[in-house]
């Protein structure tokens, strides 16, 4: 899985792991995508949320590790981020996206 271009990659890298420093220390691109990956390519169970809506948009969300995923019906990443509500950002995701 991968940002549908270098400048979203580049665009979602720079707010939310270098301006919000989100995940601490400084990661780098590689890792920022791979942890990308992990989660959204996680199946729903445990710690890990989720659901996929009508327009094929994957929604993931890990409870222990406070991390948010979306990928496309392209199967592209569309965001990846530490949600400053946690699990409340999650649920308003699942009431505004879920039935679509």
């Amino acid at each position: 899985l991968f940002f549908s271009n270098y400048d979203k990659l580049e665009e979602h890298y720079t707010k939310h792991v270098i301006e919000k420093m989100e995940f601490g220390k400084k990661i780098t691109q590689i890792e920022y995508v791979n942890k990308a990956n992990k989660l959204l390519s996680s199946k729903v169970g445990g710690n890990i949320q989720g659901f996929t809506n009508k327009l094929g948009y994957t929604f993931r969300y890990n409870t222990k590790l406070n991390e948010f995923g979306i990928i496309n019906n392209k199967g592209e990443i569309m965001t990846f981020f530490k949600p400053e509500t946690g699990i409340t950002y999650y649920n308003e995701q699942v009431l505004k996206y879920g039935g679509l």
